[in-house]
């Protein structure tokens, strides 16, 4: 599966975090140890 990143992701939110490739987003979107649901406004 190919995974698209944002600018604002990638320039932003990445470079300040040098400890946390893309490849370790990408697992934990395929992977998650959870889920949390948000409700919608019917619930």
């Amino acid at each position: 599966m190919s995974y698209a990143f944002t600018e604002y992701f990638e320039k932003k939110v990445l470079l300040k975090r040098p400890y946390l490739p893309k490849e370790m987003c990408i697992r934990v979107i395929e992977s998650p140890l959870r889920e949390e649901l948000k409700k919608t406004e019917n619930e």
